[in-house]
């Protein structure tokens, strides 16, 4: 048993309440990106500066939370869920700092390459997608003090949000082969495709991060669904796709 029940709840307290703070700060650092990119069809260097100043924050934003998780550990002893609890932290905060890397990264990209306005309207429409559907899988989190997700609606959840996404992906990139034919070149589209193939990727791979952290919390209380193939027969799964990050349905598999 943990060494002292009230303080790893107080502990589990303040480092839920760390998570959002940083969870917060991303999801307004791609809600800025996407604005700057609403005005303009690059980032001016006023704007560059402060988002390598919201990049070094979410550094010393994980490395807090990891101090403060590592702390609690080794002070509280927690055991069972309230151990996989603080592990839960612990890779939420190294996927946020990941989605935080996007943003800096496609900055970069976007000052180093002269994109039109039909390229940039592109790419902030699939950072406006990445967003969205980051935002609505993250919202379960965003309590007062305490993170309990159930299994069954957090799978469903994810699936009806990567099934939006997959749909919406597809227009996007009906958009981007239309500017792509346009260049002049095999030269052209090569240097194109390789700098807004990998911002496009960015928005994607954030998607993903924000549903690893969904799955992370899953995993505090039903770590025997993860990790094995143990079914709860209270449960209900034969309608849903139990790992959300595949990109077939179950029966398009069977196809």
């Amino acid at each position: 048993m943990s060494a002292n029940y009230g303080l790893v709840r107080e502990s589990e307290r303040e480092l839920t309440r760390g998570l959002l703070k940083f969870y917060r700060h991303v999801k307004n650092d791609w809600k800025n990106l996407i604005s700057s990119l609403s005005k303009n069809t690059t980032i001016s260097n006023e704007e560059y500066q402060e988002f390598q100043k919201d990049e070094n924050k979410s550094n010393h934003m994980e490395a807090d939370i990891l101090n403060e998780c590592i702390w609690s550990i080794s002070r509280n002893q927690p055991v069972a869920n309230h151990l996989r609890f603080a592990v839960s932290i612990i890779y939420s905060i190294s996927d946020l700092e990941r989605m935080a890397d996007y943003i800096i990264n496609s900055v970069n990209i976007i000052r180093q390459n002269n994109f039109n306005k039909e390229a940039i309207s592109i790419i902030r429409e699939s950072f406006k997608l990445s967003y969205k559907c980051m935002s609505d899988l993250l919202k379960p989190l965003e309590t007062k003090d305490k993170i309990k997700l159930d299994t069954v609606s957090s799978y469903k959840l994810a699936n009806n949000v990567l099934n939006y996404y997959r749909v919406e992906y597809k227009k996007i990139n009906k958009g981007l082969s239309k500017i792509m034919f346009d260049k002049n070149s095999a030269e052209q589209i090569e240097k194109f495709l390789s700098s807004i193939s990998i911002i496009i990727k960015y928005s994607e791979r954030n998607v993903d991060h924000a549903v690893n952290i969904l799955d992370n919390f899953v995993y505090v209380r039903e770590s025997d669904f993860i990790f094995s193939n143990h079914k709860n027969p209270s449960l209900d799964f034969d309608n849903l796709n139990l790992n959300p990050l595949q990109t077939l349905t179950k029966k398009e598999k069977n196809k």
